[in-house]
């Protein structure tokens, strides 16, 4: 019984920490707090020097994995637990990433997002970017929710991001960790 308990305080607590748009920071003390919902757009600011923020683990996160660990640990909860709440989340995690997905000339995803939906930097070597392992990570995670739920909705924004990924192809095959918004 504390296992299983616990493990109702922990989803409780992570289903708490969605944001309205769906979207997760990488951690949290609290339930999330109320913020617009925006499509993501490019920063008219010189993102290079500015909007360093210190605590970037509050804000939108798809760093490390999180949409595919994420949807994840919701699927097995509705499965294990008959909840419809695991489910609207994941549903809620869909349109974030719908939501994230960067415009042209770079339509794939950032590992971080501040309120406004602009890639903002997290680590000091992780600058604002349009980033392929993330961008990988969201598009596995939009193919299982299409496969989960039947809605083609979640299959629209990965041609663009596949011809995004082919095209920023490094000569040997591999795509970089990081790449400068709106130039590659």
């Amino acid at each position: 019984p504390a296992i299983h308990d616990a493990s109702l305080i922990a989803l409780k607590s992570l289903l708490s920490a969605q944001f309205a748009n769906g979207g997760f920071p990488q951690g949290w003390k609290a339930p999330a707090s109320p913020q617009p919902i925006l499509k993501a757009s490019y920063p008219d600011y010189d993102w290079r020097t500015e909007n360093r923020i210190k605590e970037y683990w509050d804000y939108y996160t798809l760093n490390d994995g999180l949409a595919g660990d994420v949807l994840a640990t919701l699927k097995l909860a509705e499965e294990v637990y008959a909840d419809p709440a695991y489910r609207s989340a994941m549903l809620k995690l869909g349109d974030f990433l719908i939501l994230a997905q960067m415009p042209e000339p770079q339509p794939a995803w950032a590992q971080q997002y501040n309120f406004q939906m602009h890639p903002m930097w997290a680590r000091k070597f992780e600058p604002p970017s349009v980033v392929g392992s993330e961008s990988v990570d969201v598009i596995e995670t939009l193919m299982q929710l299409c496969e989960l739920t039947g809605d083609k909705k979640y299959l629209t924004p990965i041609p663009p991001a596949l011809a995004w990924l082919k095209r920023s192809q490094l000569p040997d095959g591999r795509t970089a960790r990081f790449y400068e918004l709106q130039t590659n």
